[in-house]
């Protein structure tokens, strides 16, 4: 969320973005060239917010990129998301009756197919995250943007 301008006065700005500074910002930007500049070089902050904070007379602006699914890379991800099976929850379901123990015979005994249909889909989920690695290595490879010294 985009905050207003303090009120109270400072000596300097400071910038920062994903937990860095961004150094040697000349004092003429404002702050929507700030965030067009880096946007060249960090294109998830075309669409940024930033915080405003001062403390001891200096301004520190933050910036925070928003997270969205839309574009072209995240259609293609969420593709392969789409094509991975579905997750039945019987063992959470099962989890919910019958809980972590101490447990019976008796109990075991009456929720046995239960159990077993849970212990079973437990052991052919095992491949899931594999083939949600799999799916990642497909993605195109994206340039880690870099900001040039002296900015």
């Amino acid at each position: 969320m985009t905050q207003i301008a303090p009120t109270q006065a400072y000596q300097t700005r400071r910038f920062m973005y994903d937990g860095k500074e961004i150094p040697n910002v000349p004092a003429e930007l404002t702050i929507a060239d700030v965030k067009k500049h880096l946007a060249v070089y960090f294109p998830e902050l075309g669409n940024a917010t930033h915080t405003e904070k001062v403390e001891s007379g200096v301004l520190t602006i933050t910036f925070h990129k928003q997270v969205t699914s839309k574009g072209n890379l995240n259609t293609l991800f969420m593709e392969m998301v789409a094509a991975l099976p579905e997750i039945d929850h019987t063992a959470v379901n099962l989890y919910q009756k019958i809980g972590r123990g101490p447990f019976s015979i008796n109990l075991l005994a009456e929720h046995a197919d239960e159990i077993q249909a849970a212990a079973a889909f437990i052991q052919e989920q095992i491949q899931v995250p594999q083939e949600i690695i799999n799916a990642c290595a497909c993605l195109p490879p994206v340039s880690a943007a870099v900001v040039p010294v002296g900015f």
